[in-house]
């Protein structure tokens, strides 16, 4: 679907979707782990070490998975 709302000719949604995308690939993984694990435990939701980790990888794989999928369909 990122790849899909990446190529859009709707430009907000194009927009947001590589807004998206940048800001993953561009920080490292072990920072966002650290977002998702220290920064929902902030906001008061406790969440177990393998979830916050599983959820950063999905987060982290799905950016990088949409920008292939995308170079595919140009």
């Amino acid at each position: 679907l990122l790849a899909i709302g990446r190529r859009s000719e709707v430009g907000w949604l194009s927009r947001l979707c590589g807004g998206y995308v940048e800001v993953i690939r561009n920080t490292p993984l072990l920072v966002q782990v650290f977002l998702v694990f220290f920064g929902l435990s902030s906001l008061g939701w406790k969440v177990s070490a393998f979830s916050a980790a599983l959820a950063s990888l999905v987060i982290n794989v799905a950016a990088y998975s949409s920008e292939i999928m995308r170079a595919g369909m140009d």
